[in-house]
């Protein structure tokens, strides 16, 4: 994993680059994991990706305040899984739908997994589940095509955030959910928000 001082300046990096770029229109979403390369954004409609997505991909933009709700497209590296294409696709070079019977209104990438949310408050997971990053104990190390989240029965999730292998979930009442690597290199500190570094294989709510 990356130093958080290397992700940091990774993530100003891009911020500073994205500041050069046309911003993205508001019905658009577009976020990057700079450690795996890979891009994810969500196309209302299932339109085709603009040109600012496709030569935008190294740019992170903030999540608009009202995203259409759409299909998620993918490229990159699928590192351990991390666009959802299935194990037999490693890389894509153009953006790819993945599968999911909901609509998309959020997504996030970490080191080497993907979060989303979907229009009925659902969220899915890809990719590494080294340390919890799926929100979902019973597939292993990894998974190649999106998995439920569990432990948010009758929650409705609005947004998701990432971090290098954890992910937060914000409630429609205003909950946040935290899950994954609870590790942190910065002394005294965790990554989830519970007082402590432990790892948490299911969404926990922050006190």
């Amino acid at each position: 994993l990356l130093s958080s001082n290397s992700a940091m300046l990774a993530s100003s990096r891009l911020l500073s680059l994205s500041r050069t770029l046309s911003p993205p229109t508001p019905a658009s979403l577009l976020t990057m994991s700079y450690a795996s390369r890979s891009a994810r954004l969500i196309v209302p409609g299932g339109g085709a990706p603009s040109a600012f997505h496709r030569k935008g991909c190294r740019a992170m933009s903030s999540v608009p305040p009202a995203v259409t709700p759409g299909k998620l497209l993918v490229c990159g590296v699928s590192k351990k899984g991390a666009l959802g294409l299935g194990a037999s696709v490693t890389k894509s070079q153009e953006p790819a739908e993945v599968a999911c019977t909901e609509k998309v209104v959020d997504v996030a990438c970490g080191m080497y997994f993907t979060v989303f949310a979907t229009e009925t408050g659902k969220v899915f997971t890809m990719g590494d589940n080294s340390n919890g990053e799926l929100g979902n104990p019973h597939f292993g190390k990894n998974s190649f095509d999106p998995v439920a989240v569990e432990g948010l029965d009758g929650v409705k999730i609005t947004q998701v955030a990432a971090g290098t292998a954890f992910a937060l979930a914000l409630s429609a009442d205003g909950q946040v959910f935290s899950w994954g690597y609870g590790g942190s290199s910065w002394a005294g500190a965790g990554a989830l928000g519970h007082g402590d570094k432990a790892p948490r294989p299911l969404p926990t709510p922050i006190a």
